[in-house]
């Protein structure tokens, strides 16, 4: 080729450049060799020992064999046993040892592949600078191999974990995740630590999983991430984009979906799932399963489902839905609206604050014998006024703006909540003591008719006459514990 040197002739003995080059690549040794390749496409080894390997240019194969290399170029690179270092693009290898590789490709419009190997590696897809006018890649195949590692994903790439391949790390962009050898019905998606996004193999969970770090950092920019599943004839999408979407199903695992700063409609279908809407107005329908939904900031709506579930609407007018079965619904600020269904449902309104203004409206219908219905407060059982407006029972505490109204709790027993707790510290001026009281509903009358006409003074925050004092601890069961500061 025109610029290289073809030909050398030495004492009269001409060598071509093949056999120059052949005579400046040394054999593989046992110690620590440092090997360069050409211009051309070349074949460099170098055995046991910590190894540095350039292949310089071309389309070379390296290998590092046993030991802890230091290998870049372009080709085939083969760190071999050790934990090696591993540079360039086309086709990298780790193999067994805890490796560093990062592929930078020569080419980004070309699909390129990365294997850990067994061990704890670190791969990094473009590990390099990536100019911000690079043209679009078409990703590569990244395969972490047995252990526990720690991978950096390309917009494109495709990602594999096998089943028993150990506990991965994604930093995900927009890519796939193919989880082989694991079908639907083995996968547990959730959320792990706040940002984390966990896709684990239910069965092994703690020691098999693939982690996507900061997946819910930012509802803006969150990467289209799919998850592909075994289906026996090939692969079914998980859906896993689903869960970032402002409108997201979840399938018959246990899902995790999570919504934006928007107005989300989520809904976990079967599975035990967990729905959280974020800020915006929001519908999260529970369905089958023992779910846990939280609005979060917004005016909110909550449906539990057929299960046992956990509804929390957080802040703003929430309407929360129980649905069949024994659920638990917590009250926040805002002027909420809670309908336990059928079943032994629980009302908390810990989360209100009384000084605000906010009212709480409970709904209350099951005629079921036996039924058990409980309402837990934070209110001092001395300083709970129970009134008769219209058809509803309101009970307000005293010193406070807001209050909690039954509705239509004159309109029969099936209206009512069975029990009702309060607890709450002394407001007479003994800050030593604390009452926890419990109130059954066949009691409540005797209440009522006591308070009739009660009007508090400015700033009266708990009874103090005593024949109210009197009517409250005959229908309450209080017990008081006292405390030091």
């Amino acid at each position: 080729d025109s610029g290289r040197l073809q030909t050398i002739q030495v004492a009269g003995t001409t060598l071509s450049f093949a056999e120059i080059k052949a005579a400046l690549q040394p054999a593989p040794t046992a110690g620590n060799d440092t090997l360069f390749g050409f211009t051309t496409n070349d074949l460099l080894e170098g055995g046991d020992g910590d190894d540095l390997i350039d292949g310089v240019s071309g389309n070379d194969t390296l290998r590092g064999g046993a030991g802890s290399d230091h290998i870049q170029g372009c080709g085939l690179l083969d760190g071999g046993d050790g934990g090696d270092y591993i540079a360039g693009s086309g086709e990298l290898r780790g193999g067994a040892g805890d490796d560093a590789i990062y592929l930078s490709p020569a080419d980004r419009t070309v699909s390129y592949a990365v294997y850990g190997g067994d061990g704890n590696d670190v791969i990094s897809s473009y590990g390099f600078y990536n100019p911000p006018d690079s043209p679009t890649p078409a990703g590569s195949l990244i395969d972490g191999g047995l252990g526990n590692d720690t991978i950096s994903l390309s917009a494109k790439d495709t990602f594999v974990h096998r089943a028993g391949d150990g506990v991965d790390t994604v930093s995900a962009g927009d890519s796939v995740i193919r989880m082989e050898g694991l079908k639907l019905s083995d996968l547990l998606l959730s959320n792990n630590w706040g940002n984390r996004l966990v896709i684990a193999n239910k069965n092994a969970w703690q020691t098999d999983s693939v982690t996507i770090s900061n997946y819910y950092a930012s509802s803006t920019t969150r990467p289209v991430l799919r998850v592909l599943a075994e289906s026996g004839t090939g692969y079914v999408d998980v859906s896993a984009a689903a869960v970032a979407a402002q409108t997201a199903v979840g399938n018959v695992m246990n899902n995790v979906l999570i919504g934006t700063e928007g107005a989300d409609t989520l809904d976990g279908a079967a599975g035990d799932d967990q729905l959280q809407g974020r800020g915006g107005a929001d519908v999260l329908y529970g369905s089958a399963g023992i779910d846990a939904l939280y609005g979060g900031v917004g005016n909110d709506q909550l449906y539990g489902g057929s299960e046992n579930d956990n509804l929390d609407g957080g802040e703003g007018d929430d309407l929360l839905d129980g649905g069949t079965g024994s659920d638990t619904l917590y009250a926040n600020s805002g002027n909420d609206t809670l309908l336990g269904g059928s079943g032994d449902d629980q009302y908390s309104t810990w989360g209100i604050d009384y000084g605000s203004g906010s009212n709480l409206s409970i709904v209350e219908n099951d005629a079921t014998a036996g039924n058990l219905d409980k309402l837990v407060t934070d209110i001092n059982p001395y300083r709970m006024l129970f009134q008769h407006v219209g058809n509803d029972l309101s009970i307000t505490a005293l010193g406070g703006a807001g209050s909690i109204v039954i509705k239509d709790w004159y309109a029969g027993a099936s209206r009512h909540v069975e029990t009702i707790l309060g607890s709450g510290g002394d407001m007479s001026g003994n800050t030593s003591a604390w009452h926890y009281g419990t109130l059954q509903d066949t009691q409540v009358q005797s209440l009522v008719d006591a308070m009739v006409g009660f009007a508090p003074a400015p700033g009266q925050a708990q009874f103090t006459d005593a024949t109210t004092l009197a009517a409250i601890n005959q229908a309450w069961a209080i017990t008081t514990e006292y405390y030091s500061d």
